[in-house]
């Protein structure tokens, strides 16, 4: 089945050269052939027995272009071949190419022997056809040759032709041998489309740009099957024109299907078009159309609906023509099916038999589909579960927050750096126990300190307080395994290694087995869309689910499913306040400073501010007469060696001298004290244990409403 590559001024043959390459681009699928009468140029000298003549025109028939694409120059020039070719040629050890030089083992020959002879036919296979006259293969080759072109001529069915018809090769005719590539199929020669099988035939100076293209493209080749189609052609060769050929018998069998299948098409009403090769044919089912009228709101082709419909009331299965054809063009070919008769000889139909098939088929369907539905539902149920699961969980977590805030000047009563360190961790010790998740630091005489960054002069016995109580805070609330990373060498914390730990649930020890994890972000290269590394205090280091600046600290959720070969583990950065909101664990506590008792309100983190505030002092109302109303931001105040009424009294922004307004509740914490004075970190202690059952009362009334 020849393809030229014909100029357009040929508007004469403009037909028929679609036609022929078409036929194997997807367009229609059908092998075909020209018709001409008269002699070829070369035929005519051969005839004349001119050969002075003919040594001249086969001189001009010689391709003069060059071949090659740019693009290819040089990529034949490659190891492969090269060394292929040596290794073929000389006696060697061959440790170069990557292929076993011995069998491989019994069991695998014996599945390509059953898979290549068992029952399943399938595991070998994958237009009116019209066969080119001997002067029409003339004629294009009396242009190809004139126009100096390349002809690619797919042979594909060159032995399944009828009729007695002859198929002539193109690259036989004269003049066309140097510039012809002509291609096979093993699928369509030995019946075996699922082998994925050909060749091509063709000079040398051709098929090298053929090799050079295969050989850095290809790299799976089905060397079994090649070898058996080769020993197929040798056995082919042996008996060829006699009866026992397969070329022979095949040709012979299908005409015979062909016109069965033929009659049995005309005496249902179809219209078949009869081929002269392949075993492909079509079909005008236009007569039909009354039985499959058109859908409304619907572009499918008629014979796409046909189709459907034949196979559903008749059993029988065809392809649509249509569906070979771009979507502007497809109505103009929607009128024809396709049928393929390289099948089985006819069987009998059991009509009833077919019928209780279908039925125990559609009732097998309902089966599953009812089935599906079922365990959809089940599937919904397990996701409704999972969400009321997700619902507790999310239940157990506390989202109210409790803040303290008291003077920085405490320190100051304490008479060594020494004890000034231990007064700062026994605060902290205090919030960490009861679960405080703020703790701000005020200012009531007037040093104005808003951050602890940078260095401060007259760190000792006093001055700077604030700074330091706010730093030793800080300090003890990192996790031990991230404080090289975040504190420096400070005079402030020269004496915290004497202080108690906090011990509280953030900080995790190496090998605990924990859900979330305190990090900071690794200055390490990571790939593009990967996340970057966190030390978590771990053997191994985290990979988070983002890109973040290095030196950050971060909250990691680490993944449940964590691969144990891996060099690092897989984790999710969350909110500082997720583990407390999702899970109840207490997380550790925030730090801020503020210049006075008023900045405590006006410079609050939650949005919606503290709406339930609680001063602590000796002449306030009992605690036990207290009941808290429900809240999600409380703040408990303490006052410093004199009290809260100095820290009100130093507040340039409050004009009111009495404390008590200043807050919804003004509790005593400790009636009929022992002693004159409470100080400031056992007043702490004492006042968050006298309120933690209030708290919760309060919560667990919000909740239940």
């Amino acid at each position: 089945m020849p393809a030229a590559a014909l100029l357009p001024e040929v508007a004469a043959l403009h037909w028929c050269c679609t036609q022929v390459y078409l036929s194997r681009t997807g367009v229609s699928g059908y092998s075909g052939m020209l018709r001409r009468s008269g002699l070829s140029l070369g035929q005519y000298f051969l005839r004349r027995k001119n050969r002075a003549r003919f040594s001249w025109y086969l001189n001009k028939t010689k391709m003069s272009r060059p071949v090659q694409a740019r693009r290819l120059e040089g990529v034949d020039k490659n190891i492969w071949v090269e060394f292929v070719k040596l290794a073929a040629t000389y006696p060697n050890v061959n440790l170069g190419q990557g292929f076993p030089d011995f069998s491989p083992p019994d069991f695998v020959k014996e599945a390509f022997k059953k898979a290549v002879s068992g029952e399943n036919i399938m595991l070998h296979q994958y237009t009116r056809a019209f066969v080119f006259t001997r002067e029409e293969m003339e004629l294009i080759a009396d242009l190809c040759v004139k126009h100096d072109v390349l002809c690619f001529s797919d042979e594909v069915y060159e032995w399944l032709v009828y009729d007695g018809k002859e198929h002539i090769r193109i690259a036989s005719l004269p003049g066309m041998w140097d510039r012809t590539i002509t291609i096979g199929s093993a699928g369509k020669t030995f019946s075996t489309t699922g082998w994925k099988v050909g060749w091509s035939l063709g000079p040398d100076r051709l098929l090298k740009h053929l090799r050079t293209v295969h050989q850095n493209s290809v790299y799976h080749c089905p060397t079994a099957a090649q070898e058996a189609v080769a020993q197929a052609f040798q056995r082919e060769f042996d008996n060829y024109g006699k009866q026992d050929s397969y070329f022979v018998q095949l040709a012979q069998e299908l005409q015979q299907k062909r016109d069965w299948l033929v009659r049995s098409l005309v005496a249902v009403g179809m219209k078949p078009i009869v081929p002269e090769g392949t075993y492909f044919l079509m079909a005008d089912v236009s007569e039909f159309i009354s039985e499959v009228p058109d859908l409304p709101d619907s572009d499918e082709p008629y014979d796409s609906r046909f189709i459907k419909w034949m196979i559903i009331n008749k059993g029988l299965v065809a392809i649509p023509v249509s569906a070979f054809y771009s979507t502007p063009h497809k109505r103009n070919f929607d009128h024809l099916i396709r049928f393929c008769f390289v099948k089985e000889k006819e069987k009998k139909v059991d009509w009833r038999k077919w019928k209780q098939e279908k039925k125990e088929e559609k009732k097998k369907w309902k089966e599953i589909k009812l089935l599906r539905k079922l365990e959809k539902k089940r599937m919904q149920e397990v996701i409704e579960k999972q969400k009321e699961e997700e619902k507790a969980k999310e239940d157990k977590g506390r989202h109210y927050t409790v803040s303290v805030a008291l003077p920085g000047s405490i320190l100051n009563n304490a008479q060594s750096p020494e004890l000034r360190t231990y007064l700062a961790g026994q605060i902290a010790r205090a919030c960490a126990i009861f679960c405080v998740d703020e703790i701000v630091v005020f200012d009531e005489q007037g040093e104005d300190s808003r951050t602890v960054e940078g260095q401060f002069d007259g760190i000792g016995k006093k001055g700077q307080a604030c700074v330091q109580l706010a730093r030793i805070l800080q300090y003890l609330e990192c996790p031990q395994y991230l404080r090289k990373s975040f504190f420096p060498k400070h005079q402030d914390l020269q004496f915290a290694g004497l202080l108690n730990p906090l011990d509280s649930p953030h900080h995790v020890r190496l090998d605990e087995d924990s859900e979330y994890r305190e990090g900071v972000v690794l200055a390490r290269p990571t790939k593009p869309g990967k996340g970057s590394f966190v030390n978590c205090g771990m053997r191994k280091e985290v990979q988070i689910d983002r890109q973040l600046e290095s030196g950050l600290r971060v909250t990691v959720q680490l993944d449940k499913q964590q691969n144990p070969d891996s060099k690092i583990q897989k984790g999710t950065v969350v909110s500082s306040n997720h583990p407390r909101t999702v899970s109840g664990l207490y997380w550790g506590y925030n730090i801020r400073l503020a210049s006075c008792l008023s900045a405590v309100f006006a410079e609050c983190p939650f949005k919606e501010g503290y709406d339930l505030s609680i001063g602590t002092s000796e002449r306030g109302t009992c605690v036990d007469q207290a009941t808290l109303p429900s809240f999600s931001h409380v703040l408990i105040v303490f006052g410093g060696l004199q009290g809260l009424e100095a820290s009100v009294d130093g507040d340039p922004n409050l004009e009111s001298t009495d404390p008590s307004v200043l807050f919804d509740l003004y509790l005593n914490t400790c009636p009929s004290q022992g002693s004159r004075t409470i100080r400031t970190e056992e007043a702490l202690l004492i006042s968050l244990s006298a309120l933690r059952p209030h708290i919760d009362e309060a919560v667990r009334k919000a909740r239940g409403s």
